[in-house]
């Protein structure tokens, strides 16, 4: 995203702000129509910087690498991986909590798409995708759950 751009204007102000949740209607006027501020939050959720939480609600990612409880690359200790790979090596042997720091970090959906993967390729089995499709569910519930709660004040 190049800076400069709305998506970006926004995104800075999201994160000025220091929300974790927004509504479409707290982005404001300031950036333009309704139109062009859906467009800009529909690439913002493409690229990775938010995720839509229900319609018209949204949570912002950190993107930034969450501590796990243990490092699962033992091989290679301290080791910065992509977020598919971290998401990967953490999905071989899973944790409630590390899978829901890494949903928090880079979104359900991400996580979601990288389990996917794996039970295709054979990597895990097919009954642990179902258990944690499942558990997925529960997380992207817990987000939902978090933003009633502060839109209801």
């Amino acid at each position: 995203m190049r800076h400069g751009t709305l998506p970006y204007k926004i995104l800075n102000d999201l994160n000025r702000r220091r929300l974790q949740f927004f509504r479409t209607a707290q982005v404001g006027e300031a950036f333009g129509s309704s139109q062009s501020v859906s467009r800009a939050l529909r690439k913002l959720v493409e690229e990775g910087k938010i995720e839509a939480v229900t319609r018209g609600v949204y949570r912002i990612l950190t993107g930034e690498p969450p501590v796990l409880a243990f490092d699962r690359a033992w091989s290679n200790p301290g080791a910065v991986f992509s977020p598919e790979k971290s998401i990967a090596v953490t999905l071989a042997r899973p944790t409630f909590q590390d899978v829901a720091r890494l949903c928090r970090a880079y979104g359900v959906e991400r996580v979601r798409k990288v389990l996917i993967s794996l039970s295709a390729d054979g990597d895990i089995p097919k009954r642990l995708e179902l258990e944690w499709q499942h558990r997925l569910n529960n997380i992207q519930q817990g987000f939902r759950d978090a933003a009633a709660r502060q839109f209801a004040h």
